[in-house]
């Protein structure tokens, strides 16, 4: 993979109102038991089976939710993705716990999408896939969650969230604010940095504006 460096510059335009939940057609498609899946992810020993964090950890996402400010029914947030030199426009639309993205790259448009527990994607062609969760391997294994204070690369209390091979997330949260300024997502084969600055207040909510993403690797 190559570099990418990707700067979010982001207009924000938050609905009151909730929004007509999206794609009912594929309600059929997307019907899953959630009680069905956390038996099998038990049984499979998933990360759904996985201990809960400690309390330290909890208190802390509590904080990060209250820094960020009451959530609304619904919003929809325009980007402007400039990669590589390259503007795409990413328009994410979430009604309650179901949320769009469609990127349009000039005269092609993918979308992604989770509607009802049920993830989805749309090539540029238009073909539309559900996604499937993964079996076997990383999927199942046991994560560990913990609460961690460093002073580099930023002073910062970070929460690990990884399997057992190290991989996961690791997320840095600005001990002063709460707020989430830095986000580094490790796999075997690399690991992507994202930070964030620029945080403004919209319609009672704060979150940032700016965003940078570097996976790292060279051209």
């Amino acid at each position: 993979m190559s570099q990418q460096s990707v700067v979010f510059s982001v207009v924000r335009a938050l609905a009151k109102a909730s929004l007509t939940p999206l794609f009912a057609t594929l309600l059929a498609l997307c019907a899953v038991c959630p009680a069905a899946r956390a038996d099998a992810a038990a049984a499979a020993g998933s990360p759904e089976a996985s201990p809960s964090p400690p309390p330290e950890v909890a208190q802390l996402r509590a904080k990060i939710e209250l820094a960020e400010g009451q959530r609304l029914p619904s919003e929809r947030i325009v980007t402007a993705v400039v990669e590589h030199g390259r503007t795409k426009t990413l328009t994410s639309v979430r009604s309650g716990k179901n949320v769009r993205d469609t990127i349009e790259d000039g005269p092609f448009v993918t979308a992604r999408d989770t509607f009802e527990g049920q993830r989805w994607h749309q090539n540029a062609n238009g073909m539309t896939v559900l996604d499937q969760p993964r079996h076997g391997g990383e999927a199942n294994e046991r994560r560990t969650v913990a609460l961690r204070h460093v002073t580099a690369p930023i002073v910062a209390d970070v929460i690990v969230d990884v399997n057992p091979k190290g991989d996961g997330t690791k997320t840095y949260v600005d001990p002063a604010t709460s707020r989430i300024v830095r986000v580094e997502d490790v796999t075997p084969t690399e690991t992507t940095v994202q930070t964030y600055d620029d945080f403004r207040n919209t319609a009672g909510r704060t979150q940032a504006w700016h965003k940078h993403s570097a996976d790292g690797q060279a051209d």
